[in-house]
């Protein structure tokens, strides 16, 4: 993201290749080991990452997954977690919703069910670009509806 925009021309994706087989997560995200197999070393994949992250905030839906594996991979390759902002819009969203007392007990946080809350596309889903692009565009309906709010207002 760029001026509060999903800047599309400076998006990256890799393929990571495991250290094992795919087995049947390949029917959620379509990766097959054949697809896998050709893909960098995690450590390569890493790096990148967190090249790309010099100096940035690192927006993701559900923090307790992407930036706890983000934190595990770091700690294995530099001996540290990942020391970047974090903004997660599934916090956010809660956060918002706990305030104005409209959490109930059977609503979803899930980033699909948000984006039709916010009137945004739907996007096919378990695809890590597709997933990063919603889930920026989601950032940027969230704090379109709020009037006051600055991405430092946001941060976890």
């Amino acid at each position: 993201m760029r001026g509060g925009r999903v800047a599309l021309d400076s998006a990256q994706s890799w393929l990571v290749r495991p250290s094992g087989e795919v087995g049947h997560s390949a029917s959620v995200h379509g990766l097959t080991d054949t697809l896998v197999g050709q893909g960098h070393d995690w450590g390569v994949v890493l790096d990148r990452v967190v090249d790309a992250l010099r100096g940035r905030v690192l927006v993701v839906h559900h923090a307790g997954l992407d930036k706890a594996l983000l934190d595990r991979m770091c700690r294995r390759r530099y001996g540290m977690r990942l020391l970047v902002p974090v903004v997660d819009t599934l916090a956010v969203e809660l956060a918002r919703q706990r305030r104005a007392h409209h959490l109930e007990s059977n609503a979803s946080l899930r980033l699909s069910d948000l984006r039709d809350a916010y009137n945004l596309p739907r996007y096919g889903a378990h695809d890590c670009l597709s997933d990063a692009i919603a889930t920026a565009e989601l950032l940027v309906a969230i704090v379109a509806h709020r009037k006051s709010t600055t991405l430092g207002d946001l941060l976890v």
